[in-house]
C-alpha cells in the first residue's frame, strides 16, 4: 500500500511537472516560424523531398546551417508530415522540454540530491529556458538535453549510480546505452560534449577519488567521441557558419574579461530573471559602472572562497558550480561563435550549463530548511516562486507569436540591438512598407556601418520608392565592403538599366554570373540586354542557362524560344514555346509569341495558321484585347488563314493602340502591316520576331 500511495504520488507530481509546463509556454504555440527558423525548416525544403534529402544531412557536414543531422532529421521528418503548419513544430519542443523536466527530476532523485522535485519544477518554469523551447530552431537544445540526462542516467545505472566500487561499467547494459545515447546527443547538439568530465565529477563527488580502472577508463571512449565531432563542428563554425573575421579578432585578456562577465550575467539572471531582452545588449552599454578588471578578480575571489570552504560547503557543491563552469565554457567567449556577432550572452546557451546551479539551489534550499526545522519552508517557497516564473515565462513566451512581433520586442528592450533593426527591416520590406524598412536599414547602419547585407537591402528598398541615385550610393558601398558578393553586382545592374545606363548595366550582370554562375536573374537580365542590343549568340547562351537553372519556369522557356525563333531555329524555338505553354498553359505573352512564329515562319514545316489563330485568339481574350502584342500576332493570324478584311482591322486596332500607350516604334510597324494585309498578302518575314517578354 506504501509503494501505491508513493507511485500515486509520483505520478502525480510528475503530472502536475508537465501541466505546468504546457501551461507556462501556451502563447507560443500558435507561433509561427522566426528567425532563423527557415534556415532549419522551409529553407531547406530542397534537402526533404526524398531519403536522398535525408541522406544529404547526415553525409555532407555542409548541407544544414551547422552538422546536427540528428536534429535535422526531426525536422525532416516535421516536413514530412506537417510541412509548414508551425502547432506541431512547438507542440514537439515543449513536449522535449517536459521529458527534460522529468529526466532531470529522476536523475537527482537517483544522486539522492535534496530537493529534487522543486529543482526540476524550477527548471520546467524557468523564463531563460523560453528561448530554446518556443524558438523552433533551437530543437537542438531541449533535444540534446533529452539525449543528454537520459546517457547519464544510463551511465548512472551502469555503475549503480557510484555507489557500487565493484561495478565494471563496460560489462553493465547501460554503458552501451549511454555511449549510443551520448552519440546521439551530440549529433543533436555538440553543448553535450560535456558529459564524459560530468561522469568525473559525479564519480569523484559520491566516491571521494578517481581510480583509472573503475571510473577514466571506461569513460575515454565518451572523450574520443567529444573530441571528434567537436573539433569538427568547431570548424564548421568558423569556415560555413561565419564565426571568423573583425568581430572575432580580440586578445586573450579581452576574452578572459568578456567570459568571466558572462559568468557573473548567468549566475545573475537564473537568480533574478528580468528583463529578459530577446537580444541582450553589448557590454559597453555599461562598461564605465564596473572597471574591466573587475569581473576576473570577483570570479577569482569566488573560486577561492568556495574552494577553501570546501569541506564545510560538501564536494556536491563544487560539483554544481565545476558542472555550470565547463559546460558554459564554449560560449564565454573563449572560442568563436557566431551567435557572440549579436550578443555577447544568449538565454539559450545557458539551457543546459543551467542544471548545475538549479540543482545546487534546490538542495541548498532543501538542507537549510532541515537544518533550521522548517518543513513548512520549501512548500511556502514553491507557491511563490513557481507561479511567478510561470508567469515570466507564459508573459515571455508572447513574443514568440511571430517574427515582427519578436523583433519589436527586442529592439524596443535593447535600442542598441542592430540585428533586430535589420530583421524587422527585412520583415518590413518583404510587406511592401518600403519606406518603413529603409528607416529600419538606416537605424542597422547607424550601430553597424559594416553591415553590408543591410547596405545591400536599403538599396533595394531605394530602388521600390524610386530612388535611384541613393541605391547607387549604398550599392557601391556594399561592392567596397564585400567585392565578391554577385547579389550586390546584380543590383547595381538593376539600378542602372531602370536608370538608363544599359552598358553599365550590363558589364553588372556579366560581373554577377562570373561571381556567381548559377545566379539566375543575372543571366536573364544580361541576355535581354544582348538580345535588343543584337547580339543573339550571347543573349542564347545565357538564356539556354537561365533555362537550366529554372526548368520550371515558363518566362525561361518563352525568351529562349523568342531568341531561337528569331536566330533562324524556328523548330527549336516553337519547341521552347510548347514547353512554356505546358508549364503555364494560360501566359498570353507566350501564346502570342507562338501564334507570331506560326504565322509568319517561311518554313511550311513550322507554319500552323489554324494553330497560330487559336492560339492568338487565346491570348486576346486574357488581354482582353487591351495589348497592342498580342493584336499584332492576331492580325497575323488572320492575314495566314486568309481573313484578310479582319486582319486589316485588327491591325489598324492595334496600331492605334499602340500610339495610345506610346509605343511608337511598334504603331509605325502595324501601319505597315496595316498595308500588307489590304494587298492580301501574309506576315512572313523571319527577320520581324516579337521582343522577348
Amino acid at each position: 500500500m506504501n509503494i501505491l500511495a508513493k507511485m500515486r504520488r509520483e505520478w502525480g507530481l510528475a503530472l502536475t511537472l508537465l501541466l505546468a509546463v504546457l501551461v507556462a509556454y501556451q502563447p507560443a504555440l500558435n507561433g509561427g516560424f522566426v528567425w532563423d527558423d527557415d534556415a532549419w525548416t522551409t529553407n531547406i525544403t530542397h534537402l526533404t523531398g526524398d531519403l536522398h534529402g535525408l541522406w544529404e544531412m547526415w553525409s555532407r557536414p555542409t548541407a544544414l546551417q551547422q552538422y546536427y543531422p540528428l536534429t535535422g532529421t526531426t525536422f525532416w521528418l516535421d516536413h514530412q508530415l506537417w510541412g509548414a503548419w508551425t502547432l506541431p513544430y512547438h507542440l514537439e519542443n515543449v513536449a522535449l522540454h517536459g521529458i527534460a523536466v522529468l529526466l532531470f527530476w529522476r536523475l537527482l532523485q537517483q544522486l539522492q540530491v535534496p530537493g529534487a522535485w522543486l529543482a526540476a519544477a524550477i527548471l520546467a518554469l524557468h523564463p531563460m529556458m523560453i528561448e530554446s523551447v518556443a524558438w523552433i530552431a533551437e530543437r537542438k537544445n531541449v533535444l540534446s538535453m533529452v539525449l543528454f540526462l537520459a546517457a547519464l542516467l544510463a551511465y548512472g545505472s551502469a555503475v549503480s549510480f557510484w555507489s557500487d566500487d565493484g561495478a565494471v561499467p563496460w560489462r553493465q547494459k547501460g554503458y552501451k546505452l549511454a555511449l549510443a545515447l551520448f552519440l546521439a546527443a551530440l549529433l543533436a547538439k555538440i553543448s553535450t560534449f560535456a558529459l564524459p568530465p560530468v561522469i568525473l565529477l559525479l564519480a569523484w563527488w559520491k566516491r571521494g577519488r578517481l581510480r583509472w580502472r573503475d571510473e577514466v577508463l571506461p569513460v575515454l571512449p565518451f572523450f574520443l567521441l567529444a573530441m571528434i565531432l567537436g573539433a569538427g563542428v568547431m570548424w564548421l563554425e568558423q569556415h560555413h557558419v561565419g564565426a571568423e573575421g573583425v568581430a572575432w579578432q580580440m586578445s586573450f585578456m579581452e576574452r578572459t574579461v568578456n567570459a568571466c562577465r558572462a559568468w557573473w550575467f548567468y549566475v545573475g539572471k537564473l537568480l533574478w530573471p528580468v528583463p529578459l531582452p530577446p537580444i541582450h545588449p553589448p557590454w559597453d552599454a555599461t562598461q564605465a559602472f564596473v572597471p574591466s578588471w573587475c569581473w576576473p578578480l570577483a570570479v577569482l575571489l569566488f573560486a577561492a572562497v568556495v574552494w577553501w570552504q570546501r569541506s564545510w560547503l560538501g564536494r556536491g557543491t563544487v560539483v554544481a558550480l565545476l558542472f555550470f563552469t565547463g559546460t558554459l565554457l564554449p560560449v564565454l567567449g573563449f572560442l568563436d561563435v557566431y551567435g557572440m556577432l549579436y550578443a555577447p550572452v544568449a538565454d539559450r546557451w545557458v539551457h543546459l550549463p543551467c542544471l548545475g546551479l538549479i540543482a545546487l539551489f534546490a538542495a541548498a534550499v532543501s538542507v537549510l530548511s532541515g537544518r533550521f526545522h522548517c518543513p513548512w519552508f520549501i512548500p511556502a517557497l514553491a507557491c511563490v516562486l513557481l507561479p511567478a516564473l510561470g508567469w515570466l515565462t507564459w508573459r515571455q513566451a508572447r513574443l514568440y507569436q511571430d517574427n515582427e512581433t519578436l523583433m519589436r520586442a527586442a529592439l524596443r528592450m535593447n535600442p542598441r540591438c542592430w540585428v533586430a533593426a535589420y530583421n524587422l527591416g527585412n520583415i518590413l520590406k518583404q510587406h511592401n512598407r518600403a519606406d518603413e524598412a529603409i528607416a529600419l536599414y538606416e537605424v542597422t547602419l547607424r550601430l553597424n556601418p559594416l553591415h553590408v547585407k543591410a547596405h545591400n537591402n536599403l538599396a533595394t528598398s531605394l530602388m521600390e520608392a524610386g530612388r535611384f541615385e541613393a541605391a547607387l550610393v549604398e550599392l557601391r558601398t556594399t561592392i567596397a565592403l564585400m567585392p565578391g558578393l554577385a547579389g550586390a553586382h546584380q543590383n547595381l545592374g538593376n539600378c542602372l538599366l531602370r536608370m538608363g545606363k544599359v552598358e553599365a548595366a550590363a558589364g553588372c550582370y556579366q560581373k554577377a554570373v562570373e561571381l556567381a554562375p548559377d545566379l539566375a536573374d543575372a543571366h536573364n537580365n544580361l541576355a535581354g540586354i544582348l538580345y535588343q542590343q543584337g547580339n543573339h549568340a550571347g543573349a542564347l547562351a545565357h538564356y539556354q542557362r537561365v533555362v537550366a537553372l529554372r526548368p520550371g519556369s515558363a518566362d525561361a522557356h518563352g525568351n529562349l524560344g523568342v531568341v531561337l525563333a528569331h536566330g533562324g531555329r524556328p523548330s527549336e524555338g516553337a519547341a521552347e514555346y510548347a514547353a512554356a505553354l505546358q508549364l503555364q498553359p494560360k501566359h498570353p505573352v507566350i501564346l502570342a509569341n507562338l501564334a507570331w512564329l506560326l504565322a509568319t515562319c517561311p518554313d511550311d514545316a513550322v507554319r500552323d495558321g489554324p494553330r497560330a489563330l487559336a492560339c492568338a485568339q487565346e491570348a486576346d481574350t486574357l488581354t482582353a484585347g487591351r495589348n497592342p502584342e498580342v493584336l499584332r500576332s492576331l492580325a497575323a493570324a488572320l492575314a495566314e488563314n486568309h481573313r484578310k478584311d479582319e486582319a486589316d482591322a485588327i491591325a489598324v486596332r492595334a496600331a492605334r493602340l499602340a500610339q495610345q500607350q506610346g509605343n511608337t516604334v511598334l504603331a509605325a510597324a502595324m501601319f505597315l502591316e496595316v498595308d500588307l494585309y489590304r494587298a492580301g498578302l501574309t506576315k512572313r518575314d523571319p527577320d520581324l520576331a516579337p521582343a522577348a517578354p
